[in-house]
């Protein structure tokens, strides 16, 4: 990093900072589990459980977008949410474009593609990994890309209203 510190140790702060976003969703959602559970163990044991699982990191190496994945995987979800500060998903950095297209829904080769520009590694995954994505497109799970200043969002789209971008095959 730009002050010294090897890609280990950003990778330590990444999953901390992880863990507070994930518990002020939860303080955001009362249906929520309490607390982003601590490890896999944890969070194998609550499989089966009704209640909304809200995940931050666990392991050097691995993305927050990879280990959500391997346990929506797991449990077999249908969805994996990912809250975060964009509304929905463009084909390139709104910010920088004043002609990016917004998308409602795209399939997981045209999210690819489109993932693909930026550079993956620690703190760089602008939208998503590739190691999550291959995980979510091998088992047909939805990735859902909220607004996550509106975590009720989450309760819209399982209603079939779609408040950002919804990635399927």
């Amino acid at each position: 990093g730009k002050l010294g510190a090897n890609q280990s140790y950003q990778d330590f702060i990444g999953i901390e900072a992880a863990k507070q976003n994930a518990r002020l969703f939860i303080s955001a959602l009362p249906e929520a589990y309490p607390h982003p559970p601590r490890d896999y163990s944890e969070l194998i044991s609550l499989a089966g459980s009704e209640e909304l699982l809200v995940v931050g990191g666990f392991q050097p190496g691995q993305s927050t977008n990879a280990v959500a994945a391997i346990f929506a995987e797991y449990v077999k979800a249908d969805y994996l949410f990912n809250l975060t500060n964009i509304t929905h998903v463009y084909d390139k950095d709104p910010d920088e474009h004043k002609d990016a297209k917004k998308f409602d829904t795209l399939n997981y080769h045209q999210f690819s593609e489109i993932i693909m520009q930026n550079e993956q590694g620690p703190g760089k995954y602008e939208l998503f990994d590739v190691v999550g994505l291959t995980i979510v497109a091998r088992s047909k799970i939805k990735l859902v890309f909220l607004d996550g200043n509106r975590p009720q969002y989450v309760f819209d789209v399982l209603n079939n209203n779609n408040q950002g971008t919804i990635v399927y095959d």
